[in-house]
């Protein structure tokens, strides 16, 4: 099955990721109060992630799988991120055991990516704290081929898109009416089942995607959504008080969704152009890596700089992009090229 690479989207994961970097580790107090408060909602970038995945996937795999094209997919997607994961985790086992003399007895359930199922944060953001996101991706994995058999062929057309694109908005809103008092970290953020409309979501937009990419009076009016929704986002980031229940997820869907659905529309725009750059879409090969191991202690390199803050900021990403491309050129590109020759070319 033929793949298309959107190139700007590949730089969007960069960025996403680096949102993510940013509400983990920019903490200094010396730095302007708004700045902390637009680094602080940088989870958005998950949100971008999983709408961002089920698009990709769809515009990938939209014909209907048949039993071939559906093993190939899965191991498409297993070698896109357990190598690189289990390799992680095994150092931080090893770095756990070193320490305190034992690794957790719950360990198994990031073995087996079902953490993000776990109440328990302590258990569910453990070892690796971002990768409860991979086992949310998991879940996405093994229900997209539910999904595309249900509606792949009227995907292209655009009333059956948008039905799902307002189904997975609807189903974000009411997940957060729901959950948005009490734990709502828990439900609105880590909880697989609670995330699933922004997969549905995505699923439609790469429908509308598929149905209007070839109208001629299209791009305009995508380049447009694209800077809108890049000014929503920064500005919410920027005037959204951090940890919010809002915040989850339900805020940035939208503007998430209309930013991507514009970049990969028009990619001929001047931010589609930059993220589809050379050096976006590489930093977009290793944002997986770079996402999966920014939480390791890195920021503990540099430190203390206090009196230029953000100098240190961008050295410490400096390392970790520089750990993470070493990871993805020796270990997660070769692994994953070689499953794949190993198992889908036969």
């Amino acid at each position: 099955m033929q793949k298309s690479q959107i190139t700007p989207l590949t730089g969007l994961r960069w960025v996403a990721a680096l949102f993510v970097y940013l509400s983990h580790t920019m903490t200094d107090d010396d730095l302007p109060q708004s700045l902390l408060q637009f680094s602080g909602n940088g989870y958005c970038g998950v949100t971008i992630f999983f709408i961002l995945s089920a698009f990709i996937l769809t515009v990938n795999y939209h014909e209907r799988l048949g039993i071939r094209g559906l093993f190939k997919y899965f191991i498409a997607r297993a070698a896109r991120i357990l190598p690189i994961y289990y390799v992680i985790l095994f150092f931080v086992l090893l770095k756990t055991k070193l320490r305190y003399g034992s690794i957790p007895s719950w360990s198994w359930i990031h073995l087996t990516l079902i953490q993000g199922w776990s109440s328990n944060t302590d258990v569910s953001m453990g070892l690796i704290g971002p990768a409860w996101s991979v086992g949310v991706e998991i879940f996405f994995y093994l229900l997209f081929p539910i999904l595309l058999f249900m509606f792949s062929k009227k995907l292209k057309n655009v009333q059956m898109s948008g039905s799902l694109v307002i189904v997975g908005v609807v189903l974000i809103t009411l997940f957060y009416f729901r959950f948005r008092n009490g734990d709502s970290h828990r439900w609105l953020y880590r909880f697989p089942l609670t995330r699933s409309g922004d997969f549905i979501y995505g699923i439609g937009l790469a429908g509308i995607y598929l149905s209007i990419s070839k109208v001629k009076k299209f791009p305009l009016l995508a380049s447009v959504m694209t800077y809108i929704s890049i000014g929503f986002i920064v500005l919410m980031m920027y005037f959204t008080r951090p940890l919010s229940a809002i915040s989850w997820d339900l805020l940035y869907a939208v503007p998430a969704g209309t930013l991507i659905l514009g970049l990969a529309i028009n990619q001929t725009s001047y931010i589609a152009r930059l993220l589809g750059s050379k050096v976006f879409v590489r930093l977009g090969e290793i944002s997986f890596t770079f996402y999966l191991i920014h939480t390791l202690g890195f920021d503990n390199l540099l430190k203390n700089t206090t009196t230029f803050a953000i100098l240190y900021y961008l050295l410490n990403i400096a390392v970790v992009c520089a750990v993470s491309y070493s990871l993805y050129q020796f270990i997660e590109k070769p692994s994953r090229n070689y499953i794949n020759s190993r198992l889908t070319t036969r």
